[in-house]
């Protein structure tokens, strides 16, 4: 079962918005538009849905500090 479809299914989406959000998504990859269109805030709004669809905590990155340094450690290559 896809993502797409649990949250149809915990959310109570109907056939026409999952297949908005499918739309979005094979299009560009970006549910915004759509996601404010279902009824959500937007798309911080939507992924936190999605997360607890899936039962994983929802982290917003957006203000963590990444240390580059740890990319030393991977090849330059993968």
């Amino acid at each position: 079962m896809t993502t797409l479809n649990l949250l149809s299914e915990t959310k109570g989406l109907d056939a026409q918005q999952l297949q908005a959000l499918r739309e979005a998504h094979t299009r560009d990859g970006h549910f915004e538009h759509v996601a404010v269109e279902l009824g959500f805030s937007g798309d911080e709004d939507l992924l936190k849905a999605v997360a607890d669809t899936l039962g994983l905590e929802y982290v917003d990155l957006t203000n963590v500090e990444v240390d580059l340094s740890i990319l030393e450690d991977f090849p330059v290559k993968l």
